[in-house]
């Protein structure tokens, strides 16, 4: 039987199947834990499915990420490599560069143990201990911790600031894994044990590449489609026309970095991009009962390194009660 016919299987065989990252990424350790000699065949065969699915699921993965860092790369040249930018660019290219020398290390293990244990060209002896035992000892176990933590640390570092801010923070990761502890374990399990640590790290590298790649398109304006009604007169008689022009628009934004005043005052922004104007209206000098007025209000967005002001002035009417 083929391994992808056996990870169709597996994957049928799974009542309410949850989405494929986090099946196996809860499961690949309960299945080490769980395999004892009562059924030890079908705990074996289960662990093979795994290794097989995480092993595709890897692939689709690190081709997520290298989509995401060419990405990354086109903003900041349409950005025309601004400083903040060119630091986002730096850390996804060092923090890729981690990840392919860290699933290499992992796959040259994998090759080993498959060589040493004669399932190079498919798997045929799932239960091989001597010679996993013999391949992982003490001195090649550290040294795969210490390229795991090497890479963790990398990955949790603070993340450059975005453009127009001075925050920098760090990705949101999971927290990092238990030590490896592969004695008495059979080849399958390690096998599966590794791609898990192979899927740990392209996730946690597509978060971080997630996160640099907000930052680079921080100061880009999205265009968001909104409807717009705008009055002829403020201000209307009883018994008169209203009149108004009803337009669908679009609107302009960019998270945290559109600014706006109003009458000279600063006003805040939401997150869809919409300033809350508000003042106290001046009073009418003594005999007018109604007088024309305008606010003016400023909309500065920083692109390019450099701020551009849109300036707006709003006439409305002011009427003395009765």
């Amino acid at each position: 039987m083929s391994r992808s016919m056996k990870t169709m299987l597996w994957k049928q065989r799974v009542p309410g199947r949850r989405p494929l990252r986090q099946v196996v990424l809860g499961g690949v350790l309960l299945a080490v834990a769980s395999c004892q000699p009562a059924g030890r065949s079908a705990e074996l065969l289960r662990l093979e499915y795994i290794n097989d699915a995480l092993l595709a699921t890897n692939a689709e993965l690190w081709r997520t990420n290298e989509h995401t860092l060419r990405a990354i790369h086109a903003q900041v040249d349409r950005n025309q490599r601004q400083p903040s930018d060119t630091l986002a660019l730096r850390r996804a290219e060092a923090v890729h560069d981690s990840t392919r020398h860290l699933l290499g290390y992992l796959q040259s293990l994998r090759e080993r143990l498959l060589r040493a244990t004669g399932n190079a060209a498919r798997f045929e002896h799932l239960d091989a201990h001597r010679e996993v035992a013999d391949l992982l000892g003490a001195a090649v176990v550290d040294s795969l911790q210490i390229q795991l933590r090497r890479h963790d640390a990398l990955l949790r570092q603070p993340l450059p600031p975005a453009a127009g801010t001075n925050l920098a923070s760090g990705a949101t990761l999971a927290p990092e894994p238990a030590a490896f502890d592969f004695t008495d374990a059979p080849l399958v399990a390690v096998l599966a044990a590794l791609a898990e640590r192979e899927s740990r790290a392209l996730l946690d590298e597509e978060t971080v590449l997630a996160a640099l790649r907000a930052r680079t398109e921080a100061g880009v304006l999205k265009p968001t489609p909104r409807p717009l009604a705008i009055a002829v007169n403020a201000t209307v008689a009883p018994g008169a026309t209203y009149r108004a022009t009803l337009l669908l628009t679009t609107a302009l934004n960019a998270n945290r970095t559109l600014k706006m005043t109003c009458n000279g005052q600063p006003i805040s922004v939401d997150a869809a991009g919409y300033g809350q104007v508000a003042f106290v209206v001046p009073a009418l000098p003594s005999g007018l009962t109604r007088r024309r007025a305008e606010w003016t209000g400023t909309i500065t967005h920083r692109y390019l390194g450099r701020d551009t002001t849109f300036h707006v002035r709003v006439p409305y009417t002011i009427v003395r009660g009765r």
